[in-house]
């Protein structure tokens, strides 16, 4: 309560004071603390004074800009299973879906030295286990020394890059493939750094 008393006290000190030119200090204060603050935001958001706030803006990651990134990625049960730690750091143009919808998300508002861990559920990541996903194939598709349940295959996709499939269930003639993602229906957690924004 005495801090509000403390307040309307220098309040009517000002209000209440017999010199005009008080008054007229005090508004022009005012007035160019209102003129400052706005010339930041509008027109002339160029102005020197605003430098302070264009910087805050510059280095804030936001849709468009690049961010290098080092990342650290788990298992539910804490397994790591990839990490670019102590290597180049990834560099991703926030926006263009390099990587994952709900990791842009997360690093949104970051700032060059943040951490932020992430977890992302199936759905938001490499997606559910899909049964339509298993086939079956004549057992001679599959290369003798791939005949054995957990075996994983290559073969090329469309891009270059190789798919991995693994060997599901063996039965006599016969070999069901799993050609889901091997991270379909895991839940995963990033742990990242932002390097650099620019």
């Amino acid at each position: 309560m005495g801090a509000f008393q403390h307040v309307d006290s220098e309040r009517e000190t000002i209000a209440g004071g017999d010199s005009a030119s008080e008054n007229q200090n005090l508004e022009a204060k005012l007035m160019w603390t209102r003129n400052d603050f706005s010339s930041c935001f509008g027109i002339y958001r160029n102005n020197p004074g605003c430098g302070n706030l264009q910087e805050k803006r510059i280095d804030m990651i936001e849709k468009g800009k690049k961010a290098s990134v080092e990342y650290t990625v788990f298992l539910a049960d804490g397994t790591q299973i990839d990490s670019n730690v102590g290597e180049a750091p990834l560099v991703v143009v926030v926006g263009s879906h390099q990587v994952f919808p709900a990791l842009e998300e997360a690093l949104l508002g970051l700032r060059a030295g943040d951490e932020k861990q992430v977890h992302l559920q199936p759905e938001q990541a490499y997606g559910p286990i899909v049964q339509e996903a298993f086939k079956e194939v004549d057992l001679d598709a599959v290369p003798d020394s791939f005949r054995y349940v957990g075996a994983v295959l290559g073969i090329q996709d469309p891009a270059g890059g190789v798919f991995p499939i693994r060997v599901h269930q063996i039965n006599e003639n016969k070999a069901v493939l799993d050609f889901n993602h091997p991270l379909a229906g895991q839940s995963l957690r990033f742990d990242m750094k932002v390097i650099e924004v620019r």
